[in-house]
């Protein structure tokens, strides 16, 4: 049985992700308790200001980091943002690649770059560098374009977004199929897929291939 690690277990995508894995031994990396667990599931409360404490957590075959917040949630704080984004993950990566784990996938976000005018994409875009400059064999990037879903968390924009996206998502086709939303399953199918079956090197993936891959 493989066993992986997942930081953001809680959360949209780390949610569906569980049950995806219910064939493999999860770590579960989170602050607060999950609600429930499985069999298969063993929960490590971490500080995350000192996750060089938890070496277990980075002898898997496969580490999946669905980390993340918005500006809102730290109150318009760009730093404490930036850390959640990108130190943090940062950090999951040099430790990972340092205790041996070749595999490990992120969420990022639909247009993340790091010299972006628009800020969250640019700190996405610099976690991606962080991510691939860590010496790891296989890196897989994840860049979805809006999620679907029900999160637990209220936001409005969203929920907002997610009601009026799907009926103009037929319509975009062509180099634009990449903006469509997609479902945070999708997402977390994908991700089990490349984590089975890994290949070497860093792989990047849109929206359409995300979708093409489950």
């Amino acid at each position: 049985m493989n066993t992986y690690t997942v930081f953001g277990a809680t959360g949209l995508i780390g949610s569906y992700l569980r049950k995806e894995l219910s064939d493999a031994h999860l770590q579960l990396a989170v602050r607060n308790s999950p609600e429930a667990l499985q069999v298969n599931e063993k929960e490590v409360l971490v500080d995350f200001e000192q996750l060089e404490n938890y070496p277990d957590l980075f002898d898997a075959d496969a580490i999946f980091c669905c980390l993340g917040t918005t500006i809102k949630n730290v109150g318009g704080d760009q730093q404490k943002f930036r850390h959640i984004d990108m130190e943090i993950p940062a950090k999951i990566a040099t430790l990972a690649a340092r205790h041996g784990a070749s595999t490990l996938l992120v969420v990022s976000a639909m247009g993340a770059h790091p010299e972006s005018k628009i800020f969250y994409n640019k700190v996405k875009g610099e976690m991606e560098e962080a991510m691939k400059a860590a010496g790891l064999t296989s890196l897989y990037i994840f860049r979805p374009a809006l999620l679907m879903g029900k999160r637990r968390e209220n936001r409005t924009g969203e929920k907002i977004a997610q009601a009026i996206m799907p009926v103009f998502s037929p319509l975009l086709g062509g180099r634009l199929k990449n903006y469509r939303p997609i479902h945070a399953k999708t997402v977390a199918q994908a991700m089990a897929y490349f984590a089975r079956q890994p290949q070497p090197g860093i792989h990047t993936l849109l929206s359409a291939e995300i979708q093409a891959a489950v």
